[in-house]
Order: structure tokens, then sequence, then C-alpha cells
């Protein structure tokens, strides 16, 4: 598909270009084009910048892409290179940076993977859940069996979840609340079962903050009043820096140096656009097109850095093209 795009501005033309370009990943774009649309000439999304389109068929011989193993030790390897990988190899060249990592790093890598996972990360899990269950209980809550539920973190059966409370919202009527809510019995009784709760008598922070009140008033006077001047003189400190750092972006001079370098910017801009229109009325016109691709033909950039660099990626594409075939999607 080839599509022709405008702006008001030569940024904001390049502006739609580099969005149409953006992906998701290795295979998806951010914008999803209309071929049908394309090939009658209307543009092939809603995106005002595209205003003409047209589309090429052609066939690519079957000969020229890889193919995937089919043997079931091809298939063990296929799966055990692409562990780590989300999508599949681009191409033979992938697939073989793909198999050396699979049988030279990729094993110690997965041991010590699973050390990290287990030995460390499971030990660090069961004790979070250890925590948080104190932590919970301190505030009211019931958590669930501790001992049961570290065994469950240290083996990641939990997951990812984070909550240790025993009753949840989902476990009780809507509306029912859960604070200092120790536990929930069914009684038989008259036409069938009831619900029998009990709560907590008072919570181990209510005691805490009770004993600790007590003891604070008697003991930290001194210190509650040095806290709060701290606390004071920090955010007085910390307003006037910002303050000043907003007067020194504000001044003047620094005012004007920014409004020199955007200028200089822009006109080294125009000079590069003025270059490239140029150029491309001297290399593209339809004049010049012709059936095949000739890569002795291609039209040299205008600047010697970029022949030299496009000079390395005809010679590099024309050389991967013969040893690293696509895989077909």
């Amino acid at each position: 598909m080839v599509i022709v795009v405008t702006g008001e501005t030569d940024e904001k033309a390049l502006g739609v270009v580099k969005q149409l370009l953006k992906r998701k990943d290795l295979y998806r774009y951010d914008v999803s084009l209309d071929w049908k649309k394309a090939e009658h000439n209307n543009p092939p999304s809603d995106d005002a910048g595209l205003i003409a389109s047209t589309v090429e068929e052609f066939e690519v011989p079957q000969g020229l892409f890889a193919h995937r193993p089919e043997t079931k030790l091809g298939k063990a390897i296929w799966k055990w290179a692409n562990l780590w990988f989300n999508y599949d190899p681009r191409d033979e060249c992938d697939y073989r940076k793909r198999r050396i990592m699979a049988f030279t790093l990729q094993p110690p890598l997965m041991a010590f993977w699973y050390f990290i996972k287990y030995a460390i990360g499971g030990s660090i899990y069961s004790l979070y859940v250890f925590l948080a269950s104190i932590v919970i209980l301190f505030v009211g809550y019931r958590p669930r069996p501790i001992l049961n539920e570290m065994w469950k973190a240290f083996t990641f059966k939990r997951y990812a979840e984070l909550d240790v409370r025993r009753y949840c919202y989902d476990d009780l009527p809507c509306g029912e609340s859960l604070y200092r809510l120790w536990s929930i019995k069914k009684i038989r009784c008259e036409g069938g079962f009831k619900e029998v709760e009990k709560y907590m008598p008072i919570t181990p922070w209510q005691v805490t903050l009770i004993v600790g009140a007590i003891m604070g008033i008697h003991y930290f006077k001194m210190w509650i009043i040095f806290g709060v001047l701290s606390a004071t003189v920090a955010f007085i400190v910390l307003v006037a820096h910002i303050f000043s750092r907003y007067l020194d972006r504000t001044t003047p001079g620094r005012r004007e140096k920014r409004r020199l370098k955007a200028t200089e910017k822009r006109k080294r801009q125009e000079i590069d656009r003025e270059l490239i229109r140029k150029w491309m009325l001297r290399n593209f016109d339809l004049s010049k097109k012709t059936g095949e691709v000739y890569l002795d033909r291609i039209p040299t950039p205008p600047d010697l850095q970029s022949k030299v660099i496009q000079k390395f990626r005809i010679n590099y594409w024309t050389l991967k093209a013969k040893v690293c075939k696509p895989f077909s999607k």
C-alpha cells in the first residue's frame, strides 16, 4: 500500500507518518488501515492527513520463506528456544540467536530464576503474608489461617493475591460489615438455619491508641512540640526552593536564550527541508519508475553520511535475504 500524506507543515505531516508506523508489538500497528478503501484511492483511515492511496498486489514465492520444524525433536527445540518470548522469531537468523541462547545462557538462568522465584521470592511473599496477617489483625480484621497461607505463598499457589482477610466482601451479603468480624456460624433454628456473627469486643489498635495516648501525653510533650516545629520549617524551606527555581526560569536572560535557541533550530530545519525537496524532485519523478527493483539504481541520499549508511544497509539486507529467510505468518 502506498499512501500520500499531507499536513499544514512538514512537522504535522511527519507526525501522521510516525503515528502510522507506531507499533503495538512486532506484528501489529496502532493504526488499522482499510485495504479496500486504499485500493480505490480513498483515504484508508479516518485521519485527515491521508489524502490518497493505492494498492499493488503480488505473490511471494514459497521458497523465500522458512518453515517451522515438523519433527517432535524440532518442535521441542522450537518451544524451548521461544520460551522467553511472546512472539515467534521473525526469520532464521532470529531463531538461530534464540537457539544459541537457549542452549548456553538459558539453562543456568532458568535455574537461577527458579531459585530467585521460590527460595527468595517465595520466602519474601510468605513473609509478606505473615506480616500482613499481623497488621490485619492489629487493625481489626480476622486473617486467614496464617501457616496455611504462608505455605501457599511460598509455592505461589496464591498467585498475586495480596488480601489476607478471612471474611471478604464476596462471602457476605451486600452491606455486611467486615470490621471486627471474628466468625460466622450457621446454627439450626425453626425453618432452617441462620447465621450468627461474632465480633471482637475491642481491636488491638484501639488498645494501643489508648495506652499510647496516655503515655505520650505524660512523657513526650516536648518531642511533640519539636516535631511540629521541624515539619513547619521543612515545609517553608521546600516552598522557598520551588519558588526560587520558578523565578530562575522566568528571568529575562533565560527567556532570551531559549528564544534564540529555538530560532536557530527552526533555521536549520528549513535548510534541511529545502535540500530534501530538491533531492526528491530529482530522484522520485514518476518517469523514473521501473517494473522491478534494481539495487544499483536506488537514489543516493544527498549527504555523505547517509550515502555510507545506505550502502551498508543494502549490502546487509542483500546478504541477509540469502541466509535468513523469514517465517511465514
